[in-house]
């Protein structure tokens, strides 16, 4: 978006949704002498990040009934493979993708069956599509719970590097009445999934690609014969056979974290669930985590009180509101004995000479008075947030809070590029979420270089140039990488 001036030009608004914000964003800033006002919203309970558990509502279900031996992992679905081949047709300057014959495997409970079509039938696609919605009837049926525990109920269709030609080879052939595209998130080339779902009933099939759980270099033999441990064939009646193992093996690494890879439609999300939970590992939703808080309790002197109370004063006077009803001297005693007997509600912490107490206000444009100060509500909700069992405070000196700034890009006289910011955002994830990623990061960063990179390649050729936390910049004096170990 650039404005010239009083003037908004947007490339794309259909709806003049842009041209909307832009006006409200140049009212509020014409209101408050060029300056936007920020509202952060703090959570007022405090949730654990735990996404492990969050991001799967069957298992945070089993969990939170006492029911987590229970769980079960997403193992019945149906796979899929296609065989093409580049036909000229009549009238278009480039060969296009036929498909010539697709066969698909559908493992449920009680049987494992194969299927298979080929371009001598008329539309065999549609052929195939019709008789996998009537198996994923059994394949839901076999994968739900036996009592009414909350569960996503798409039936998964997998193949291997097949998003792409399915959506030109596939979906064409659901253009019609009888089913429709309800979800396909993702670019129109590749999508990251594609949900279809027929007119006449609720049987939902998730079409995904089993390439979203291994690296992205990875081919189909590679798949097969490292993770699958089968024997390879080129027929594709017989690799959607195989695609069974390959798939079944990636399910059960996921298993004894309680983590359903099937609903997880990204090696970068199971990654980041896997290692919550490992953090995760030995915690007990029964136990008590209160921390261990050996620093002296706060104890409010008058002194100090006095000089918040004038503190207080001359910030109103300054501000020009008025001070009559403020808080004062005499109400030392009820703020000394909240800040002495009161704590956090969810983790019995106390205020200490480390983690003091403030006050501040529910409406800012107010002043100073006993009925506006915020500490009432905060010491039933103070911030703690409990990801790895941690208390959290907010030292005054020790815990940096950055503040926004506006982004105004002046790009000549009179045109500006710029960006406009929320006007509100959310607090609710710990600090500790930042510490624990970082540390981490670096274990496993100095972890492949001093137990992989440096035993297994020849470190004469090799300087190191640089590192960060999630990136090393080598310089080798070789022709070729130099292996010392190539068993290693």
């Amino acid at each position: 978006m650039m404005t010239e001036t009083n003037i908004s030009v947007f490339t794309k608004d259909p709806n003049n949704n842009s041209k909307r914000k832009m006006d409200t964003h140049m009212k509020e800033r014409q209101k408050n002498n060029g300056q936007i006002k920020k509202y952060i919203t703090l959570k007022k309970f405090p949730k654990p990040f735990v996404p492990q558990i969050t991001s799967n509502k069957t298992y945070r279900y089993l969990l939170a009934h006492n029911r987590e031996s229970e769980h079960k992992a997403t193992q019945y679905y149906i796979t899929f493979r296609f065989q093409t081949e580049l036909q000229k047709i009549r009238g278009y300057q480039y060969p296009n993708l036929t498909q010539t014959a697709v066969a698909s495997t559908i493992k449920a409970k009680n049987y494992i069956k194969t299927i298979s079509y080929d371009n001598s039938q008329q539309d065999f696609v549609e052929k195939l599509l019709d008789q996998v919605f009537s198996e994923a009837l059994q394949i839901r049926r076999d994968n739900k719970f036996s009592d009414e525990v909350p569960q996503r109920y798409e039936v998964h269709v997998i193949g291997f590097d097949c998003l792409k030609s399915a959506t030109t080879l596939v979906f064409k052939n659901i253009k019609q009445m009888k089913n429709e595209i309800i979800d396909r998130p993702g670019s129109r080339s590749c999508p990251i999934h594609i949900i279809v779902k027929p007119t006449d009933n609720s049987i939902h099939l998730k079409f995904i690609d089993a390439k979203n759980y291994v690296s992205a270099n990875m081919e189909l033999d590679d798949f097969l014969r490292d993770i699958g441990k089968v024997q390879l064939s080129n027929d594709i009646i017989r690799q959607s056979q195989l695609l069974l193992s390959a798939i079944d093996n990636r399910i059960n690494d996921y298993i004894p974290y309680h983590i359903d890879l099937l609903q997880n439609t990204s090696l970068t999300k199971l990654s980041c669930l896997k290692k919550y939970a490992f953090a995760y590992k030995n915690f007990n939703i029964s136990s008590c985590y209160n921390p261990e808080d050996k620093a002296n309790p706060f104890d409010l002197s008058m002194e100090y009180w006095k000089s918040k109370v004038n503190s207080c004063n001359e910030q109103d006077k300054r501000k020009k509101r008025r001070i009559d009803h403020n808080i004062t001297y005499d109400d030392y005693q009820y703020f000394h004995d909240v800040f002495l007997i009161q704590r956090c509600h969810m983790y019995q912490a106390r205020f200490t000479y480390d983690n003091k107490p403030t006050l501040d206000r529910i409406d800012n444009e107010k002043s100073h008075t006993k009925s506006n100060e915020v500490y009432d509500s905060l010491r039933n909700d103070m911030i703690s947030g409990n990801s790895f069992v941690i208390h959290r405070e907010n030292i005054a000196g020790k815990t940096q809070i950055h503040k926004f700034k506006l982004q105004d890009n002046q790009i000549s006289e009179n045109c500006f590029i710029v960006e406009l910011e929320k006007k509100r955002c959310s607090c609710s994830t710990p600090l500790q979420v930042a510490y624990f990623t970082m540390d981490n990061s670096k274990y496993f960063y100095l972890n492949a270089y001093y137990n992989f990179l440096t035993p297994c390649l020849d470190m004469d050729y090799i300087h190191v140039i640089y590192g960060d936390t999630d990136s090393l910049c080598l310089a080798i004096a070789h022709e070729s990488l130099p292996i010392k170990d190539k068993k290693l």
